[in-house]
């Protein structure tokens, strides 16, 4: 990643670059957006995340940018074209920008705090030349949220770094159980073990298939000392490596 004064860079394997807006940005931001004393803004000088104040989303996770290579490593047509997009837990929302930027027909974006939509989210589809109107925006848990989503459902769900929990299997399962079209597909990015959290991608596949709704799949590893997985997750009656990449 490159930085630039008040962005940074995020080159894809391809040569493709994206830009979100880099933490000097964020802070001043969070001070003239009213969010100067808000809780979250101070558990980001302490910690990454702290579970029900602040979820992470205003760092660019690794698991994000290997999304984005995933999903860059398709023509636009396999993937993103004409799709209805959701990224649950999106931080600075790399993903769902390439996606639209792809050919997706719209997206919704949700992330737990309504400081990380408002002074870091929405600054990067600018960033990236993409129009804010082809895409909705919410905060909250995720039990609100898929209140909110009323049964509308989407062809493509990404999320990353959101199995770092079990306690949150069950309600991170409901939701994409409720949020995936009948022939869609999910993408999760993910390190393969959270060290002192307690999720893991082992533990997070268990838990699919003992559900019983979707086929998982990795379909993507690292080969760092911490390897980094990308879960592809479909329904029973779809083709297991439906989305499985090219060799």
């Amino acid at each position: 990643m490159t930085k630039t004064e008040g962005f940074e860079h995020f080159k894809l394997n391809s040569g493709k670059e994206l830009f979100y807006i880099d933490d000097a940005a964020v802070s001043r931001n969070l001070k003239e957006r009213g969010y100067k004393d808000s809780e979250e803004l101070q558990c980001i000088e302490h910690s990454d995340l702290q579970q029900g104040v602040y979820e992470g989303g205003l760092k660019v996770w690794e698991g994000a940018s290997d999304l984005c290579n995933f999903i860059d490593t398709y023509s636009d047509e396999a993937v993103c074209a004409g799709k209805s997009v959701l990224e649950v837990g999106c931080g600075a929302a790399l993903p769902t920008i390439l996606a639209l930027q792809k050919g997706a027909k719209n997206a919704v974006v949700q992330d737990f705090n309504k400081s990380v939509i408002e002074c870091f989210t929405k600054d990067n589809f600018g960033l990236n030349n993409v129009p804010m109107n082809k895409c909705k925006f919410y905060f909250g848990d995720w039990k609100n949220f898929q209140e909110e989503l009323a049964g509308h459902r989407f062809d493509i769900i990404f999320s990353s770094e959101t199995i770092y929990n079990e306690q949150l299997y069950e309600r991170f399962h409901g939701l994409l159980d409720a949020a995936l079209k009948p022939n869609g597909m999910i993408l999760i990015a993910a390190k393969s073990y959270y060290f002192g959290v307690g999720g893991s991608v082992p533990s997070f596949i268990s838990f699919v298939k003992d559900k019983g709704k979707f086929n998982p799949l990795i379909v993507w590893s690292s080969n760092s000392t911490i390897p980094r997985k990308i879960i592809q997750l479909t329904r029973n009656n779809l083709s297991d490596d439906l989305f499985a990449p090219s060799n």
